[in-house]
């Protein structure tokens, strides 16, 4: 039950930081265009 509960709490912290990854992404894009 553990391991469950560990998985599902690193796979929020993974989530955040490949959203976070791709707004990073995506300032970098805005700024070439301009």
């Amino acid at each position: 039950m553990e391991l469950i509960l560990f998985l599902s709490f690193f796979g929020l912290i993974a989530l955040g930081i490949i959203m976070w990854g791709v707004n990073q992404l995506r300032k970098q894009q805005s700024h070439k265009i301009s």
